[in-house]
């Protein structure tokens, strides 16, 4: 790992000023875009600017450095600079082209236009997408080459790309006839998917894709520029975006390995990924509640239930944390019919009682801790993010009641398959 702070709690751009004043010169960015947007290397520091597509440096200790377009992937970048290559002198007089303007000038000679050249500075992404007709999506290689393939020779479409660290880059994706390349304008050259490089992390391409991908990463960058980052299923990415946006957020000196979270019901925490951090959460598969796992996918399926159950209730979300306790009747989960009710809270226990009839038991009740009621019952969970009175049964596969504190029908599924 490469720790950009020292033990001081000192970020590398407070302790060598004049190289991170140096990188925001060349690059024309603020310091805290530089703090944000780098990752350290051997021998100097990687800075881009963010978004797509427009220049990175590797700057030196001493100030030098090479500056490039983001066509280039940050080991090409390192290469060169580690062979000695510097060019910093020369940016002032010649300023880094960006991407865009070099996709959105081929774009227009593709469509018979007169060639144009590239700029320091090009269109947004909405431009992009007003360019080419359509807004951009997430997608894959397999999936955009077999959907150019489908449309024949001379389609093609705009594809971005995200780096885990770097700028991310904008290419005109072509099918001849005979293969679906990238061509990269910018850099002169046509591609191979592969080497745009192994650290992509995200494809977008004009147009909906017909198969959206299976996975999708999250990410983000604190002050001081550790990525934080979980994978995905694109039904549950909007239950992740706000947590990994908060991890980022924290001071500074907070993001680092074992900071964590409740994020509702299930507890979240960073775990060490190379340089990065990686958001894990309780692996709820395993004995107890101390084993943590990168699969977040369970704990976001836990939210997203309890969201929509409050969202259809019309209430705001209440969720208990899974170490609260629950009292459940023995052999409740076996019954046919399974009702689960909120009362007051006590001191050791969350209200909730789950009971195999309506009424509030006076016996045969014990207390256990919501993460039994996940392993044993996890679709029950869903009610467990509903305020005081609520009540909710479950039977036949679904939830055939819900009342709300003052007893009113919230759902009745027999009435509503009457209809």
């Amino acid at each position: 790992m490469i720790d950009t702070d020292k033990p001081s709690g000192e970020h590398w751009t407070q302790a060598f000023p004049q190289v991170a004043e140096r990188a925001a010169a060349l690059l024309g960015i603020d310091l805290a875009t530089v703090a944000r947007h780098q990752h350290v290397v051997p021998g100097g520091f990687h800075v881009w600017t963010p978004g797509r597509g427009g220049a990175q440096a590797i700057v030196g200790f001493d100030g030098s450095a090479v500056v490039r377009e983001s066509a280039f992937t940050g080991q090409e970048l390192l290469a060169g600079f580690a062979a000695g290559q510097r060019n910093d002198a020369a940016v002032g007089q010649a300023p880094i082209n960006h991407a865009a303007s070099a996709v959105a000038a081929m774009i227009g000679v593709l469509r018979g236009e007169p060639a144009r050249t590239a700029t320091p500075s090009g269109p947004s992404e909405q431009e992009l997408a007003g360019l080419i007709g359509a807004p951009f999506h997430q997608t894959t290689p397999e999936e955009l080459t077999a959907r150019l393939r489908g449309r024949g020779a001379g389609a093609y479409s705009l594809v971005g790309i995200d780096r885990t660290h770097g700028p991310g880059h904008w290419y005109v994706a072509h099918f001849d006839g005979n293969d679906v390349r990238l061509l990269d304008p910018i850099a002169n050259r046509g591609v191979d998917w592969s080497s745009a490089g192994a650290d992509v992390v995200r494809w977008w391409a004009d147009g909906e894709p017909t198969t959206p991908p299976a996975t999708v990463v999250l990410d983000a960058r604190s002050a001081h520029g550790r990525r934080v980052w979980l994978r995905t299923t694109p039904l549950l990415a909007p239950r992740a975006r706000g947590l990994v946006d908060w991890f980022a957020a924290q001071p500074p000196e907070r993001v680092t390995k074992g900071l964590g979270v409740w994020h509702g019901f299930w507890w979240s925490a960073l775990s060490q990924d190379g340089d990065d951090l990686r958001v894990a959460a309780t692996d709820l598969t395993k004995p107890g509640i101390e084993t943590m796992t990168w699969d977040v996918d369970p704990m976001l399926d836990a939210l997203r239930y309890q969201a929509e159950m409050a969202a259809f209730c019309k209430v705001t979300r209440e969720s208990i944390r899974f170490t609260a306790n629950v009292r459940v009747y023995d052999g409740v989960f076996d019954a046919p019919e399974i009702h689960v009710r909120r009362y007051a809270a006590s001191d050791d226990a969350s209200g909730w009682v789950i009971t195999p009839f309506a009424e509030q038991p006076r016996g045969g009740t014990t207390l256990v801790p919501a993460h039994e009621v996940w392993r044993r019952a996890p679709h029950l969970v869903r009610y467990l993010g509903l305020p005081t009175g609520f009540h909710a049964v479950w039977s036949n596969g679904g939830t055939s009641h819900i009342w709300d504190p003052a007893g009113a029908v919230v759902w009745d599924a027999t009435a509503r398959a009457a209809t």
